[in-house]
């Protein structure tokens, strides 16, 4: 369901206001004061897609020895990993969790290739001195993002595969990347360029 990951999108930016309104108070700040809201938000989008979509968990994490970790800083974390076989077409979600002088919450969304949505990510890394909240929506198809110039815009087509790549991006832009760029400018960032799959 497309619906279900728009969700975690709007849990991550609940989670960065709420980071940022810490940073912003006079009472010291460490980046594991982030990790409970942090997480919370991210267990509830989390629950959110998990309630939408019929995942079944993945043993990936504990066969890598990533299922509960410690950092090099004294931190813990933990990874856990769904996948979602027939209809629901998910190929890979993934939670990520790491408390420490660096807190990580991250959840991402891989959908296989019969579903034509984008890919989720949705991450928030706060450390003493920053938080970055990033969300991104990867494009499902190589339509020539790479070819974006520093300015946002895009090179004059020359070749029919760059018309074609034009119309290609013009059509994602209006189904899946809309407002976007206001939804970022209200919570104070700037949208990351688009990537290609190349």
């Amino acid at each position: 369901s497309p619906r279900a990951p728009s969700a975690g999108k709007r849990a991550k930016m609940r989670a960065a206001t709420v980071v940022l309104a810490c940073l912003a108070s006079t009472t010291a700040f460490a980046p594991r004061d982030a990790a409970k809201p942090l997480f919370a938000a991210q267990d509830a989008a989390l629950a959110k897609i998990r309630a939408s979509l019929p995942l079944e968990d993945k043993d990936y994490p504990a066969s890598l020895g990533l299922d509960a970790f410690s950092t090099p800083d004294g931190g813990s974390g933990a990874l856990r990993s769904w996948e979602a076989p027939g209809p629901a077409n998910i190929a890979w979600c993934s939670d990520l969790q790491i408390e420490g002088d660096t807190t990580v919450a991250s959840l991402t969304v891989w959908c296989a290739p019969l579903k034509d949505v984008p890919h989720l990510v949705c991450r928030t890394t706060v450390t003493p001195d920053h938080v970055d909240a990033f969300v991104d929506f990867r494009p499902r198809a190589a339509v020539g993002y790479e070819t974006r110039l520093d300015d946002g815009s895009y090179p004059e087509p020359d070749s029919r595969e760059a018309f074609m790549n034009k119309g290609n991006r013009a059509d994602l832009d209006k189904r899946f990347y809309d407002g976007v760029a206001e939804l970022c400018a209200g919570v104070g960032g700037e949208p990351a360029p688009a990537r290609g799959l190349a």
